[in-house]
């Protein structure tokens, strides 16, 4: 996590503004140069920072400061290996908030899935509402859209 208080302060207090200002006013120019502000602290993309802040399904404030701090999820090719482990970790629970958001994200991405579905809604893609990790995994597996 971050260890600077004063940046961190700092993060939250512009994200706070980025949701004030995009509740609020819109169309402000505000909104643009807080975006600006925070994903200079964040060594991002403003356009990245504010899609992150407004689609992911983190919660705490914390985490969403590490999440803004961690790598831009990407496209990447991962082994069947390391999908089955990411989604284990993901099942039960050993991510972070903003870990696991990034790793969803990554497993999206790359299998071109919607994998909120395959962890925590598994009945919608043909599986038991109790399926385990692995039948969850080898489906992702089966079902992936990219290899």
């Amino acid at each position: 996590m971050l260890s600077d208080p004063v940046k961190k302060k700092t993060m939250l207090q512009l994200i706070d503004k980025v949701i004030e200002f995009t509740a609020e006013q819109p169309d402000s120019p505000q909104l643009d140069i807080t975006l600006e502000q925070l994903a200079g602290l964040c060594g991002k993309t403003s356009e990245y920072v504010e899609e992150l802040i407004f689609s992911s399904n983190i919660e705490s404030d914390d985490a969403m400061v590490e999440r803004l701090l961690m790598p831009e999820a990407r496209r990447t090719q991962l082994s069947d290996e390391r999908i089955k482990k990411i989604v284990w970790n993901l099942v039960r629970c050993k991510y972070s908030e903003a870990e696991e958001d990034y790793w969803r994200e990554v497993l999206k991405l790359s299998t071109g899935l919607n994998i909120d579905d395959y962890i925590y809604f598994p009945d919608t893609v043909g599986l038991e509402i109790s399926a385990s990790e692995e039948e969850i995994a080898f489906a992702i597996l089966k079902d992936r859209k990219y290899k």
